[in-house]
């Protein structure tokens, strides 16, 4: 949907219509009368509304409201305009740029001036009394005149990016000039955000060297688990070979007590090398086999 312009000149106190004035009476009775429930004014190319011409009888948008003021010692007729597409194009393109109100000075016999229509239109030149003849609905055939030129500036309506048109004709431009080649697309490779430093040589030594002591804990870790493994088997015998212990049998084993404290220490050890290894596998893959097998625990759990 099209923009609604800023208030615009469209008249001037002074100027000559056929031979007379616009009067301040004219401008202050186009702005109090002027009414789009009454009768809205329409935007004309060069103050056509044929359909044999090269315009085809299409408006180019609506004057929506009007008013006087009084500017540099002379009253002023101003309207917002509601351009369509069609004044859009030609304003961007530098055509159109003048306006030229159509007034009706007896308006339905009243005595008052009304704005009928609104021209856009590129003579500058043509400032004097033209006739504008039109048919109304009872067929009369009526004439009006039409005022001197206002300068229309659709600037504060018009969105242009000149930078993207620009862009567009070089894109244009070198589409010919390489025999129909489209311009190649760059793909963004993905890089590394700048906030995430890589590691650096000492911090890498650093955690090296926490990996290494987390593998003489492992190996530390396994030699008491066989040294605990061997002892299990002493007292872990069958009924059928199980023989009255000796007292020189009895100072080689471990007693009971004893195997419930090393299984303790074993079981805590195990416990702390678990939550070790879960800090750092992020950082190193685990060594196949590193983990005790556990046949030493589950021996002490089946005693």
């Amino acid at each position: 949907m099209s923009k609604q312009s800023g208030w615009k000149i469209a008249a001037t106190e002074g100027a000559t219509i056929d031979g007379r004035t616009i009067t301040k009476q004219w401008i202050e009775d186009m702005a109090d009368q002027y009414s789009m429930a009454e009768y809205g004014a329409l935007i004309w190319p060069e103050h056509s509304r044929s359909r044999w011409d090269k315009f085809e009888g299409k408006n180019w948008g609506t004057v929506d409201e009007v008013k006087s003021e009084k500017r540099a010692g002379k009253y002023r007729l101003l309207v917002k305009v509601t351009p369509n597409k069609y004044l859009l194009a030609a304003n961007a393109d530098g055509q159109k740029l003048f306006m030229s109100i159509e007034p009706d000075p007896d308006y339905c016999g009243s005595g008052r001036c009304y704005l009928m229509g609104l021209a856009v239109t590129d003579s500058p030149a043509s400032t004097g009394t033209t006739l504008l003849k039109f048919s109304k609905k009872n067929g009369e055939e009526n004439s009006h005149e039409y005022s001197q030129l206002e300068e229309l500036d659709l600037s504060d309506v018009l969105n242009v990016d000149h930078s993207l048109i620009a862009s567009a004709f070089s894109t244009i431009a070198n589409f010919f000039s390489s025999g129909g080649q489209l311009p190649t697309i760059k793909q963004q490779t993905s890089e590394p955000e700048e906030d995430e430093e890589p590691m650096n040589s000492e911090q890498f030594s650093q955690m090296m060297g926490k990996l290494e002591k987390i593998e003489e804990k492992q190996t530390e870790l396994e030699s008491k688990q066989t040294e605990f493994s061997a002892q299990v088997q002493k007292i872990s015998v069958s009924p059928e070979e199980e023989t009255e212990p000796t007292k020189n049998d009895e100072q080689e084993g471990i007693t009971p007590e004893q195997f419930n404290q090393l299984s303790g220490k074993l079981d805590t050890l195990l416990t702390k090398q678990s939550d070790m290894e879960n800090q750092f596998n992020a950082l190193k893959k685990e060594v196949p086999n590193q983990e005790p097998e556990g046949e030493g625990v589950s021996s002490a759990e089946a005693i």
